[in-house]
């Protein structure tokens, strides 16, 4: 993985405005940080991230599978 900096365009707040996305800043601090992005191999993405999110969203979706059928885990 590779960090870049790069300058963060200087309309940000207002384009997120228009496009309505409230998250830009958050109690005057920058959320939506564009100041700098990362980069991955095509084998970082297959050796260390695809599975763990494919099993992330496995998980997710057996909680939600669950929640539906068990009213207590819907209710929390």
């Amino acid at each position: 993985m590779q960090r870049h900096i790069i300058s963060p365009r200087p309309n940000l707040e207002a384009r997120a405005r228009a496009c309505a996305f409230d998250f830009a800043t958050m109690d005057g601090e920058i959320y939506w940080d564009e100041r700098a992005y990362y980069s991955f191999t095509l084998r970082q993405i297959e050796d260390h991230i695809e599975q763990p999110s494919a099993e992330l969203s496995a998980l997710c979706l057996d909680l939600v599978d669950r929640a539906v059928h068990d009213e207590r885990i819907l209710q929390r």
